[in-house]
């Protein structure tokens, strides 16, 4: 009835450079920053935002990433997808050193989704093309390739 000698392979055997990186970030990225968001409306509930406050945070981030991404884009296509992606985390380094400090300068509440949303557009125009061209390198693998990317992310 089954072919037990026929075993599909899922995943390549042989993966070039940038897939691997790409594949290292979804994983890494993805687990530190799944652990991260589900206590940043907390923290921000413990200094005492109210839950209205808090959603309309997310709010700005994304009016301001629906703006600032075509910037983000135009950047990457200019200097090079890694470089965008490289100063796409500065902004994130600096997004949670404001957030931090959010308990002590609650005007930093406006700057944050500010900083955030500089971060996404600068990081993920260049990661979705950066993906794109590293998953597409090899023709043979490129439907697999696409496919651990996204069951991984």
């Amino acid at each position: 009835m089954f072919n037990l000698k026929y075993r599909p392979h899922y995943f390549s055997h042989r993966l070039n450079r940038e897939v691997e990186e790409v594949y290292w970030h979804a994983i890494l990225n993805g687990l530190a920053l799944s652990l991260v968001f589900i206590f940043e409306p907390i923290y921000l509930y413990s200094l005492g935002y109210k839950l209205t406050q808090i959603l309309w945070f997310y709010v700005q981030v994304y009016v301001w990433y629906a703006i600032l991404i075509s910037f983000g884009a135009k950047f990457a296509s200019r200097f090079g997808y890694k470089h965008a992606i490289l100063i796409s985390n500065f902004f994130y380094i600096l997004y949670w050193v404001v957030l931090f400090s959010i308990s002590t300068q609650p005007s930093f509440f406006y700057l944050a989704p500010l900083l955030f949303a500089g971060q996404k557009s600068l990081f993920w125009p260049a990661y979705d093309a950066e993906a794109a061209i590293a998953t597409t390198a090899a023709k043979a693998q490129e439907g697999r390739e696409v496919g651990v990317l996204f069951s991984i992310n």
